[in-house]
């Protein structure tokens, strides 16, 4: 019988550490977080390194606040992230915000249209320009509820990068080394009737060249 409990004793010591063993540290900041997932840039200057760490070159530099990436794999308190591009770079994750940010980027009939409601039938609130960047609310099937310059309304889904599983991959061919980019801005044709309006707000997006 003694024999019977050293051995359940056993038993039970050697679950309880594998156990132990098994529980994710709760002081890994990435032990709280996803992996991949999309998120944005928290800030309008964001530098984008070669490694994980403040000792490799700065490769380029994020200069649009909510420019949505794709945070594929942590290293200590930095995040590998993917751009739209296609360019992978490492960022501290200070400088990113869990949340999902949009990247216009109409594609062949798919117009950016920001809309009252979702839906080709919702009413027309501004036409966005290829570069806007906005923040997403919410997505329900083929539509997006964003937030551009304190200005909400409904986009198609396909007409951004930031939101689905599909946009893992990028969308346009790397821009890094090309100068500008095109940044925020709700953009209008002001003519009367057809419901677009807006103001012209461009940013530019900057990029160092490759070494």
């Amino acid at each position: 019988m003694r024999r019977l409990m050293i051995a359940a004793l056993a038993l039970f010591v050697v679950a309880t550490q594998g156990h132990a063993r098994a529980e994710p540290d709760q002081n890994d900041p990435s032990a709280r977080e996803s992996f991949p997932r999309f998120a944005r840039l928290k800030f309008d200057d964001v530098r984008a390194r070669g490694g994980a760490g403040e000792s490799f070159p700065v490769l380029w530099r994020y200069q649009r606040k909510n420019l949505p990436v794709y945070v594929l794999e942590p290293s200590g308190d930095w995040r590998l992230v993917r751009d739209a591009w296609g360019d992978q770079a490492w960022v501290h994750r200070s400088m990113i915000e869990n949340h999902r940010g949009a990247l216009v980027m109409p594609t062949g009939e798919i117009k950016a249209i920001l809309r009252k409601s979702p839906g080709a039938a919702g009413r027309a609130i501004a036409r966005l320009a290829p570069g806007v960047v906005a923040r997403i609310a919410y997505c329900q099937a083929d539509w997006c509820e964003i937030e551009v310059d304190k200005r909400k309304g409904w986009v198609e889904r396909l007409a951004i990068w930031g939101d689905s599983p599909d946009d893992a991959l990028p969308r346009l061919t790397s821009a890094r080394g090309s100068g500008n980019f095109a940044g925020n801005g709700l953009t209008g044709n002001g003519l009367t009737g057809n419901g677009l309006t807006g103001n012209v707000q461009f940013s530019s997006f900057s990029a160092l060249p490759r070494p």
